[in-house]
């Protein structure tokens, strides 16, 4: 996945249109309780999760290949809350997330899935997503069903790093050192759209998801962010129910989609242009 079109297409889109949106090249945590935590990572929780605007439909009886971009924001208004504590001129409202995503069709309705964003990097921050996900389409070969009705698992993941400074606690002078967040997901989606509109397919499902989130800082200083712990590191876990909705988009071989998620007390919105075969 690191070939330089897909590369090419990830930059253009997180860092074109969705980066300055964040403006979190510039952003510091101040000191933390696991309450400001919790919250703080079910925003990235919110981002992290599989945003790939598939619909439950199967790409064919047989065979089907899709490749295309995604993008889109999910609201963060507890990162914003802790960052504004720091810098309050400082936006992060809204967290991007972006990929090439891909999709393959077997038979038995079966389709892997898959979303790749690689290590982008601006000023002192960076930031990747990967996600992976297995679909059933229970329907397929169902003709006298007139919907399309879906399971799907997936896991997904978002590695963040970033500069800040922490008053070290024994010179008392500002030390500079590096943030890092890594969020994990793992979901379950039922999911259903009618088959009989040709060339749109409206979809709408629910599914239960889990989110890990640890975030630490490394330097030259054992100050931490975390008011509840003297550790440089500290974990939160959390769930959600989620609710989201999409439209999907055939014209011949191109592919158009949106969608709509909620999950982690936060909403989300994703739109992909694809390729489909």
């Amino acid at each position: 996945m690191k070939h330089p079109l897909v590369r090419s297409f990830s930059v253009g889109i997180f860092l074109g249109v969705f980066y300055p949106a964040l403006a979190l090249a510039a952003f510091s945590f101040p000191q933390l309780s696991q309450e400001n935590l919790d919250t703080i990572e079910r925003d990235f929780a919110a981002t992290t999760s599989l945003h790939n605007a598939l619909p439950p439909s199967s790409m064919g009886a047989i065979f089907g290949f899709e490749l295309g971009v995604v993008g889109g924001v999910s609201q963060s208004p507890g990162i914003n809350q802790q960052v504004q504590r720091v810098s309050p001129s400082t936006n992060a409202g809204a967290v991007p997330h972006a990929g090439v995503v891909a999709a393959v069709t077997v038979p038995g309705g079966i389709t892997v899935e898959g979303l790749y964003l690689p290590k982008l990097t601006a000023a002192e921050f960076s930031y990747q997503q990967y996600a992976l996900a297995l679909k059933w389409t229970m329907t397929d070969g169902l003709f006298l069903l007139p919907i399309n009705l879906a399971a799907r698992g997936f896991y997904a993941k978002s590695m963040l790093e970033f500069s800040q400074t922490l008053t070290d606690p024994v010179s008392t002078l500002q030390v500079p050192v590096i943030g890092t967040n890594n969020t994990s997901v793992t979901g379950i989606q039922l999911f259903l759209s009618p088959k009989l509109i040709p060339i749109i397919e409206p979809y709408a499902g629910v599914g239960l998801l889990s989110a890990n989130g640890t975030l630490a800082t490394s330097g030259p200083t054992a100050a931490t962010l975390f008011s509840f712990t003297s550790n440089t590191s500290a974990s939160s876990s959390s769930s959600s129910t989620q609710l989201f909705a999409g439209v999907d988009i055939r014209l011949l071989l191109i592919g158009l989609g949106v969608e709509w998620s909620r999950a982690f007390g936060t909403d989300s919105y994703t739109a992909k242009f694809s390729f489909k075969f």
